[in-house]
């Protein structure tokens, strides 16, 4: 599994490519499957996100903005507001899971794109997206982000109103387990 060639992460053609990674290796496979498992349910619970970056507020809603309580689907929108920022709305692109045993590893990804004023997403390659990633090889787990023709990057460190540093901060904390 090359990180930044995951089928679901586009080609960068305009602007700036954003790759963030951390990674945790466990004492053994089956605990790496283990918390796989359980990383990829906080991928997938949008509305807990909050509990992994600080001052971030999340709210899940279908394709109809109809706020839902449940685990993300294609299709769905997520709003995210940090550090009381406006609000940006992304529209989940895909969701995808691929396992494969014979080399003991497997990966979940989900990418979103912005929300266009006209409330549709921009589902183009060229358009900017942001994929996050979570594979597991052996007992290592990795989670990253990638960020894809994201406007020029201006006096902060932000992309479509995505705050590095907040992004950073989810991927650690999505795959450690250190109070366990």
């Amino acid at each position: 599994m090359d990180r930044e060639a995951h089928y679901l992460i586009p080609d960068n053609k305009k602007g700036i490519q954003v790759d963030l990674v951390h990674e945790e290796v466990y004492a053994c496979i089956e605990d790496a499957e283990d918390l796989f498992v359980d990383a990829m349910k906080r991928l997938l619970i949008v509305n807990k996100w909050h509990q992994y970056a600080a001052n971030v507020k999340v709210k899940l809603t279908d394709n109809h903005d109809k706020e839902v309580t449940r685990r993300a689907h294609s299709k769905d929108h997520v709003q995210f507001i940090i550090d009381n920022n406006a609000p940006v709305t992304f529209s989940i692109d895909a969701i995808e899971y691929d396992d494969y045993p014979d080399d003991n590893k497997e990966s979940i990804a989900i990418r979103v794109s912005p929300i266009q004023d006209s409330g549709t997403a921009a589902i183009d390659p060229d358009f900017a997206t942001n994929t996050l990633v979570i594979e597991r090889d052996h007992a290592k787990l990795v989670a990253s982000y990638h960020g894809r023709n994201n406007d020029e990057k201006k006096d902060t460190d932000e992309w479509q109103g995505l705050n590095e540093n907040k992004i950073q901060e989810f991927i650690t904390n999505i795959i450690s387990f250190k109070d366990l």
